[in-house]
C-alpha cells in the first residue's frame, strides 16, 4: 500500500450542483451526486466534506407537536427555514459516503483543511459570513470551523436553533463528567469513520515512510503551548477512548444503538493508534500512561479486566508498562484521590458553544517536560524488577483488590509472553527470569490462601492460568 497520485478537488460547476440540492434540502440527491463523483483521483471540497459530516451527525428531526397555530403563515414559514433539519435517510447515506471516502481516497487529501492542531503554524482558515449563501450552509458551517474532529463527537455538538440541545443529548447529561459526554448518542457512526481513516493513514505511512503512526491522529492532539517538543495533552482523546465504558452509556437508550462489546473494541482501536504514536515518539508515552491510569481507577473491576485483555498483543510493552504505572503509582490510594489528581476544577455548566469545540480543561495540570535525554517509550522492566513489583502489598478493600489483581494477572501475563519471545539464543546477555521465583509470587498473589473472599472462584482462575503459562 502507496499513497496515491496527487487528488485534484471537484470542479466548481460540480460542486455548485451539490450546494443548491443541500440548501434547498434536497439532501438525499446532493448526497449522490458526491457519490457519482467520487474517485481516486478527485476529492470533494473540505467544505462538503464538513457538510458530509454534520449530515452524518444530525439527530432525527423532532417529533412534531400538534399545537393551535398563534401566528401567521409567513412567520411559520420563516421559523420552518430557520433550521434545515436532515431526514434520517440522509444522515445514513452521507455516513455512507464517508465510509466510501476513506476506502476510495487517501485520508490525508480528505482531511486537508478540516479541524486540526497543525503540524505547521498554518491553521485552516474559518468560514466567515459572507461565506454563508444559504441556511444550511451557516448551520453546517461549526463542522468546518470546530477545534478538532474529537469536538465533533461530542455530546450537544448539534443544537437546535434557539441553541438548546437535542433531547437524547439532554439525557445524556444527566451522566455530567466529561468522559460521559464525549461521543454523543449519534456521533458513533462518524467516530468509527474517523478511526477508519486513521487506521488507513497509518497504513499509508508505514508503507511509504517506514514509520508506524498516523500523522492525521497526530494533527488531532494540540500541539504545546511553548512551540517545542512533543504533544502530550491526550485529554479529550482519552474521554473519547473511555467513554466506551462509562456506566453511564449502558443506562441510556445509547445501550441500545451499540452493544457495549462493539464499544470496546471501537476503545481498543484507538488505543492501538495512541500508543503507536507514543511508540514512534511523537507524543509523550508518560502522559498517556498516567492519564488512562486516571480512567482505569474508576472502571468496575470487570470492565477494567475486559480493557486490559483487549490490549493488542502487539502492544505488550505498554501494556506491561501500563500495568507498572499503575502498581508503582496507584495501588493503595483511593480511586478518588487518584483521579483528583489529573481532574480540572470545576466550573460553570459551559455554554453549547463551548460544548461543540469539546474544550474539556487541562490547563489545572502542568504541562510535563518535554526536553531532556530521549528515552525508550514503554521500556522493558529487567526480570528482577518485574519481581520486585509483584512485592508490592495490594489495597485491602474489596474492588480495589480485586482491580489490583487484575493490574498483576495481566502484567504477569504480559511479561512471561514478551519474555519468552524475546528470551532467544541470540540474546545470551538478556537477564534471566527466576520461573521459582515467580511461581511463588502466583501462588502468594492467588493461591488457595484467598479461599475466604468473596472473588476466590475468579482468583482461582487466575492462578490456574498463570501457573499453565509459566509451565
Amino acid at each position: 500500500m502507496s499513497r496515491p497520485m496527487i487528488e485534484r478537488e471537484n470542479a466548481l460547476r460540480l460542486g455548485a450542483t451539490v450546494d443548491s440540492c443541500f440548501s434547498e434540502g434536497h439532501f438525499s440527491t446532493g448526497i449522490h451526486h458526491l457519490d457519482s463523483l467520487r474517485s481516486p483521483h478527485s476529492k470533494p471540497s473540505p467544505l462538503h466534506m464538513s457538510e458530509l459530516v454534520y449530515i452524518a451527525l444530525h439527530p432525527p428531526p423532532p417529533k412534531v407537536v400538534s399545537r393551535p397555530l398563534m401566528a401567521s403563515p409567513q412567520k411559520l414559514q420563516d421559523r420552518q427555514k430557520a433550521q434545515v433539519i436532515p431526514p434520517v435517510k440522509a444522515t445514513q447515506e452521507a455516513l455512507d459516503l464517508l465510509q466510501a471516502y476513506c476506502r476510495t481516497n487517501d485520508p490525508a487529501s480528505l482531511m486537508q483543511g478540516l479541524p486540526c492542531h497543525p503540524l505547521t503554524q498554518e491553521k485552516p482558515k474559518p468560514l466567515n459570513e459572507d461565506d454563508y449563501d444559504s441556511d444550511f450552509k451557516r448551520q453546517a458551517s461549526i463542522a468546518f470551523n470546530a477545534k478538532d474532529c474529537w469536538a465533533w463527537l461530542a455530546a450537544g455538538f448539534i443544537t437546535k436553533a434557539d441553541g438548546s440541545e437535542y433531547s437524547d443529548d439532554e439525557d445524556f447529561e444527566s451522566h455530567g463528567d466529561p468522559q460521559s459526554r464525549a461521543v454523543g448518542k449519534y456521533a458513533w457512526g462518524v467516530f468509527e469513520w474517523l478511526l477508519n481513516m486513521w487506521e488507513k493513514d497509518e497504513a499509508l505511512n508505514e508503507a511509504s515512510a517506514g514509520d508506524k503512526y498516523s500523522p492525521l491522529l497526530l494533527q488531532q492532539v494540540p500541539a504545546p503551548r511553548t512551540g517545542t517538543g512533543l504533544r502530550w495533552d491526550v485529554t479529550v482523546p482519552l474521554n473519547v477512548l473511555f467513554s466506551c465504558y462509562s456506566e453511564g452509556v449502558n443506562n441510556n437508550e445509547i445501550a441500545k444503538q451499540i452493544d457495549f462489546e462493539n464499544r470496546s473494541m471501537l476503545s481498543s482501536r484507538l488505543l492501538s493508534l495512541l500508543v503507536n504514536l507514543a511508540s514512534a515518539s511523537m507524543i509523550l508515552d508518560t502522559q498517556l500512561l498516567q492519564l488512562a491510569c486516571v480512567h482505569l481507577t474508576k472502571l468496575s473491576p470487570a470492565r477494567l479486566f475486559t480493557f486490559l485483555s483487549l490490549i493488542s498483543h502487539q502492544h505488550l510493552n505498554f501494556k506491561i508498562a501500563l500495568c507498572s504505572y499503575y502498581i508503582t503509582s496507584f495501588m493503595g490510594k483511593p480511586s478518588q484521590t487518584a483521579s483528583a489528581a489529573a481532574r480540572p476544577n470545576p466550573r460553570a455548566r459551559p455554554t453549547a458553544a463551548s460544548r461543540r469545540a469539546q474544550d474539556i480543561p487541562s490547563e489545572s495540570q502542568p504541562a510535563p517536560s518535554t526536553t531532556g535525554p530521549k528515552t525508550t517509550p514503554f521500556a522493558l522492566p529487567s526480570p528482577s524488577d518485574f519481581i520486585k513489583l509483584l512485592d508490592i502489598p495490594p489495597p485491602r478493600e474489596p474492588e480495589p483488590y480485586l482491580r489490583s489483581q487484575h493490574f498483576r494477572y495481566h502484567l504477569i501475563s504480559a511479561y512471561v509472553m514478551l519474555y519468552k519471545r524475546k528470551r532467544r539464543p541470540n540474546h545470551p546477555s538478556m537477564e534471566i527470569l527466576d520461573y521459582a521465583q515467580l511461581r511463588t509470587r502466583i501462588d502468594d498473589l492467588f493461591g488457595p490462601q484467598n479461599s475466604d473472599r468473596q472473588d476466590r472462584e475468579e482468583l482461582g482462575a487466575l492462578h490456574s492460568t498463570l501457573l499453565t503459562m509459566i509451565a
